[in-house]
């Protein structure tokens, strides 16, 4: 019994090993807690999402402007309370006279990020949905007046959705990717400098192909922080639809330096649109946090999220560490679902970093469990930080490291089908009609059986990739090439129904020959063109390097494969020359003509 209670230790001790380590380190710690903002003289604000938040460090005054609310209208008005207060209460501020700027305000799903001197707001959508904004505009934290920065620009489009904030010591406002005008997806990105007086917007990236592993692709909606350290941390969003295609959502997770530019970083949680992301403010200034997301919609049916939403996400550099934050009672909070003292999992919300208090602040968005209606503005969460001074104790009560999740979606599936349809059953089938034709009538048969097993996976995979892709459809390479591929698969029963048969003894009519041109070559360039385009499948969807290797290894055997049966039908290299005989004289049984092929001929082929 002493014994195997020494071991017991001895695996706990290991068990929490890595841990400690990350504790040792520096890795920070954090809770939960809330606080209720009672409505003051003018009211408070109403339910919304998609807000921008600002942080007033020589006030002490938390900025909450415009957003989403529950009749899906953009709203203008800002309020603002004092987090130093015992019981805070929400103060409006006054709205601008002028028209235009009140008009300016109605926004949401912009890129924020505040100041010294304000909170800084650009791009935006409003109410209709097509009203999209390129402009920055500030609202001063000591006059509580909004100013216009810098007016429309035809260099930096209109758009919403995208990623960025202020780069700490540049007074730069750096914006990327995003949702543009006409449903067109963004992957460019552009700064301001806010401290000259002449600002225009420079282009640092010109934007990259929805094909390039080594950048991050066009997107939206996704969830974007400047850490202290000055790197820009981008995760997630909606790859799909307009003129772009991919996931949505997706779980790639990028970061953008202005020494080093954009590289792409680990994957540890779920794919997400609409996750918040916030600078970490205790620590060396290289980490930001992740809370929440939306990582199911019609793209998405399945996730192994074994605490329900509930966990953050710490991103330091282009590392993931997906961890659980508790309130101060740890033990309150052991079922994953309802619980009290953690907030509920939530997409468009929206926090700010309040470094001087060691604090990270979450307001509004839509709870996923919920009906789709907004959260209550009064209920504020704060997540607290705390330096690792004692480690065991940390670890015990506030802070668990947790294993890495998956999403699975409809374009995985999608892609399953279309490479057992395309990449080994037609090619098993078309590689059989072609070198073993003197293994008659076997070929015929295995040739028909697997083509139809290969079109069945073709047409489900079809399927699938309809609701996956985003509106409007059959925009992307991938999706062009994949639909005239599907069309010329789907005709090659067709075609072999209606093939002119050969007569005994006589040589093939000239309507069996342009049969046999197209029936062939259709196929031929099917297939080549279906190999392509799963590659082209595998860098649109994001595929891991590991499946692109194995792919591309596939893809070499199959060539080979076909190089070498090749040479020996054509009698080249004797090595691999089928079916006997040798390079003169007596031909092979795999150079016999079809016509030449007794039960071949009586099939009717």
């Amino acid at each position: 019994m002493k014994t195997a209670a020494a071991a017991s230790q001895v695996v706990t001790i290991f068990a929490l090993l890595p841990l400690l380590v990350n504790a040792l380190v520096g890795e920070p710690l954090a809770n939960w807690r809330s606080f209720e903002v009672a409505d003051g003289p003018d009211g408070g604000p109403e339910p919304r999402g998609l807000a921008s938040v600002g942080y007033d460090s020589a006030r002490s005054r938390i900025f909450i402007q415009g957003g989403l609310n529950d009749d899906a209208e953009y709203i203008g008005d800002t309020w603002y309370f004092d987090i130093s207060e015992a019981s805070p209460s929400w103060v409006l501020v006054p709205p601008p006279s002028d028209a235009a700027m009140l008009k300016r305000l109605k926004r949401g799903s912009t890129v924020f990020a505040s100041r010294d001197s304000g909170l800084v707001i650009v791009s935006g959508q409003s109410t209709p949905s097509d009203i999209l904004f390129n402009d920055a505009l500030e609202l001063r934290f000591d006059t509580l007046t909004w100013q216009l920065l810098h007016d429309n620009t035809e260099q930096f489009t209109r758009r919403y959705g995208s990623a960025g904030g202020i780069m700490p010591g540049s007074g730069e406002f750096v914006i990327s990717h995003g949702f543009g005008q006409g449903t067109t997806r963004k992957s460019d990105m552009f700064s301001l400098n806010l401290s000259s007086p002449a600002n225009e917007w420079k282009e640092l990236f010109g934007g990259t192909s929805s094909y390039n592993p080594t950048e991050p692709h066009s997107r939206c909606l996704v969830g974007s922080a400047i850490s202290d350290s000055g790197a820009l941390h981008m995760y997630g969003g909606c790859l799909s639809g307009g003129l772009a295609g991919g996931p949505c959502p997706s779980n790639d997770n990028w970061v953008w330096t202005a020494a080093a530019g954009w590289n792409q970083g680990s994957r540890c949680i779920t794919a997400r649109r609409f996750p918040a992301i916030a600078p970490v403010p205790v620590g060396d200034g290289q980490d930001t946090v992740l809370f929440g997301g939306n990582d199911v919609n019609k793209q998405v049916f399945a996730v192994s999220q074994a605490y329900g939403g509930y966990e953050i996400a710490i991103l330091r550099g282009t590392e993931q560490l997906r961890a659980r934050a508790y309130p101060d009672s740890k033990a309150a909070t052991q079922s994953p679902a309802g619980v009290a003292g953690l907030p509920q999992p939530r997409s468009k919300h929206s926090m700010v970093t309040m470094k001087d208090r060691s604090e990270t602040l979450m307001f509004g968005g839509v709870e996923l469990d919920g009906d789709g209606s907004n959260v209550a503005p009064g209920k504020i969460w704060v997540l607290r930080w705390e330096p690792t001074a004692d480690v065991p104790a940390s670890l015990a009560s506030n802070f668990d490291f947790l294993d890495c999740e998956r999403s699975y979606g409809l374009p995985l599936v999608h892609g399953l089908f279309m490479f057992f349809g395309w990449g080994l059953a037609l090619q098993a089938g078309a590689f059989v009609a072609r070198y073993y034709r003197h293994r008659d009538p076997w070929w015929f048969r295995f040739h028909r059986a697997v083509q139809v097993g290969g079109l069945l996976c073709t047409l489900i995979g079809l399927g699938l990739a309809l609701p996956s892709a985003g509106a409007p459809h059959f925009r992307t390479p991938h999706a062009i090439i994949g639909l005239l591929v599907c069309l010329v698969g789907f005709m090659q029963p067709f075609n072999a129904w209606i093939r002119p048969h050969k007569q005994k003894g006589e040589p093939p009519s000239t309507k069996r020959v342009v049969w046999e041109l197209l029936h062939k070559n259709l196929g031929r360039l099917a297939l080549l063109f279906a190999v392509i385009n799963i590659g082209l499948g595998l860098y649109l969807y994001l595929a891991s390097m590991a499946v692109r290797v194995v792919y591309f290894i596939y893809v070499g055997i199959l060539v080979t494969a076909y190089i070498c049966a090749e040479l020996g039908k054509r009698g080249m290299v004797e090595a691999f020359k089928l079916g006997g005989g040798h390079a003169g004289g007596t031909r092979n049984s795999a150079e016999v003509g079809l016509n030449e092929v007794p039960s071949a001929r009586a099939s009717g082929v």
